[in-house]
């Protein structure tokens, strides 16, 4: 097993929550470096362990944000990918708060944390969820305060706690993916996107002023799970799949030793797990031995943007598989809203040209459903701009349009920095 390690800094945070706000500040990444070991969790067939390739990254959080990170895509030509893993393991560490009683009346209250994790992939320009999880919402004891004398940080209006650990190594993300494999597979990166959500807040009464501080991290590991296929032998060469156009592509290889009773067989996979004949052919003997295959092929309806190919020897009951080619088809035209900039301080725009015509509402809203702001805009053009009327505290917000006519909602996140 091998991990892409990057190491960070962690730092504390001071946060000031009023009512049932918790915004924490951004931190950079610092450092990278590699590290190794194996490890097998399932058999392939034959009863072949799985082998496995993993990535780590470890991140001191504000608790609140979006994180893009770049792992090298699957891309062991010899190898048939199973399954990736998603995990990761959050602590919040070192937690303190204040708690002040601005009510008239003596109130017992209790502070909660919540926390809640999503991971999303980059698939042709859109993200795609693929795993979210929320961890148990911590609570604090009862807490009675007496009415609010006025004056804040002391008295018996006002109470607090801390430091301690909330959190520590607690598992969020646990997920196993099994379809879509095509979109892991090949040379590059994929973009994966890591949204975290740690929302702090007292409950019993409205009229508080809640103050945190913690040294929050987590670590996602991304794990590819893959069986190592028997290869053809070194006498096939040359292995080319090409597109030929948008609608057509061609297999070809060369035997530098061919057999008589051997038979061929194109596979595809759409998804990156399950491969299908496409077509199949006995080997072609002649004096020299040397034997050069072509085939040309169309692309099916079921074929994504992504397919991949492979060509699998048999010769009796022994069966070979070459290398894996991928071929990427033209991406359809986006079908969702896209939001720009984002993150921003001040406004955002709403890109709509993909979208049924039609008015719309545009509706910024809070994690936990609360109404920010709303403005009817026309989708003449297609896009809508939504101007931030207040200052709004750092962090994610949800943004909605919603068709006035068809009643269709999309929603994409917002980050205000």
């Amino acid at each position: 097993m091998v991990y892409l390690r990057i190491s960070t800094v962690q730092l504390k945070y001071p946060i000031q929550v009023s009512m049932k706000i918790f915004n924490l500040v951004v931190i950079l990444l610092i450092t990278s470096g590699f590290l190794g070991s194996t490890a097998v969790f399932a058999q392939c067939p034959g009863g072949a362990p799985y082998s496995t390739l993993s990535y780590e990254v470890t991140h001191s959080s504000n608790g609140n944000e979006i994180q893009v990170y770049n792992f090298p895509k699957f891309n062991i030509p010899t190898g048939t990918l199973v399954s990736v893993d998603l995990a990761s393991y959050i602590t919040v560490n070192n937690y303190s708060y204040t708690l002040e009683n601005n009510d008239a009346n003596a109130i017992s209250y209790r502070v909660r944390l919540v926390r809640q994790d999503e991971v999303n992939l980059m698939i042709d320009g859109t993200y795609v969820p693929l795993a979210d999880n929320i961890l148990p919402m911590w609570s604090s004891a009862p807490i009675l305060l007496a009415p609010t004398d006025h004056v804040p940080g002391t008295g018996s209006d006002f109470t607090s706690a801390g430091p301690f650990t909330v959190w520590d190594d607690a598992e969020g993300i646990q997920a196993t993916i099994t379809s879509g494999l095509v979109n892991f597979f090949g040379s590059g990166d994929i973009e994966i996107e890591y949204v975290a959500s740690t929302t702090g807040y007292a409950t019993g009464g409205i009229y508080y002023t809640l103050g945190q501080q913690a040294e929050i991290t987590y670590t996602f590991q991304i794990t590819y799970n893959y069986c190592n296929n028997s290869i053809l032998p070194g006498d096939f060469k040359n292995l080319s799949v090409v597109k030929i156009n948008d609608n057509s592509y061609q297999v070809s290889w060369e035997m530098l030793n061919e057999k008589e009773g051997r038979n061929y067989v194109i596979e595809k996979s759409t998804n990156g797990k399950d491969f299908v004949p496409v077509t199949s052919f006995p080997s072609r003997v002649n004096g020299s031995g040397y034997t050069q295959y072509k085939f040309k092929g169309d692309k099916a309806d079921d074929d994504n943007s992504k397919t991949l190919y492979r060509v699998v020897q048999s010769e009796g009951t022994h069966k070979k598989v070459s290398d894996i080619k991928l071929i990427q088809w033209p991406v359809k035209p986006h079908t969702g809203m896209k939001v720009f900039p984002n993150p921003s301080s001040t406004h955002v725009y709403a890109d709509l040209t993909a979208l049924e015509p039609g008015n719309w509402i545009l509706r910024l809203l809070s994690l936990d459903g609360k109404l920010i702001q709303q403005e009817n805009i026309s989708g003449k053009n297609g896009f809508g701009k939504l101007n931030f009327k207040k200052e709004l505290n750092k962090g994610i917000y949800v943004l909605q349009a919603i068709n006035q006519q068809s009643g269709q909602v999309y929603v994409s996140r917002v980050q205000v920095n």
